[in-house]
């Protein structure tokens, strides 16, 4: 029994509406990044169509260029790393220290800035507009209005207030070691 109520065949892809949807959707294959799906968000059969066309030869020209189209945001990747370094310090592979400083940087700073963007698009570029945001995340950023941080350290938890002095841009030794981190999780 097919799950989708009416569709419109258009080779090489398929523009579709599933049942219980107004919405219309696409879905094709691309050698080596699998079946891709995609609602275009319109009840317009027409406009449906163009952007079906639109996103299929996009996601063509992404393939072409070695880029995955299917890709995660920088987010999930975020969290896979984050398990991966876990495990390590579990085995004994990683200083537990160094997993755990690791997962409070890229939680706090890398997902709150790179959180939602297709890691295939993240350039030296925009890790140097992270870098700038990074400076001044304390002063004129997200974090102007924290007050405190919790962290873990040596299995005991630890809350201490967020001082002038901690508000202050980091040293470039701080910035070394967050770029280091990013550098393994994306």
């Amino acid at each position: 029994m097919d799950k989708h109520s009416s569709s419109v065949v258009s080779a090489p892809y398929n523009v579709f509406k599933q049942s219980g949807s107004a919405n219309w959707s696409v879905r094709f294959s691309i050698p080596g990044q699998g079946q891709i799906q995609k609602s275009l968000g319109t009840r317009d059969r027409h406009e449906a169509k163009k952007l079906a066309r639109r996103f299929y030869y996009e996601s063509l020209l992404k393939a072409e260029s070695g880029l995955n189209v299917c890709a995660k945001p920088s987010s999930k990747i975020t969290q896979v790393y984050i398990a991966y370094m876990e495990a390590r310090a579990a085995q004994g592979m990683m200083p537990k220290n160094v997993a755990a400083q690791n997962t409070a940087i890229l939680m706090r700073y890398a997902d709150g800035f790179f959180g939602a963007q297709n890691p295939n698009f993240i350039s030296t570029k925009s890790v140097d507009a992270y870098l700038s945001w990074r400076s001044d995340y304390w002063i004129t950023e997200p974090g102007k209005d924290i007050s405190f941080i919790t962290y873990e350290r040596n299995g005991k938890t630890i809350t201490t207030p967020i001082t002038e002095k901690k508000r202050i841009c980091p040293i470039p030794a701080t910035l070394n070691c967050e770029r280091a981190a990013l550098n393994g999780s994306l």
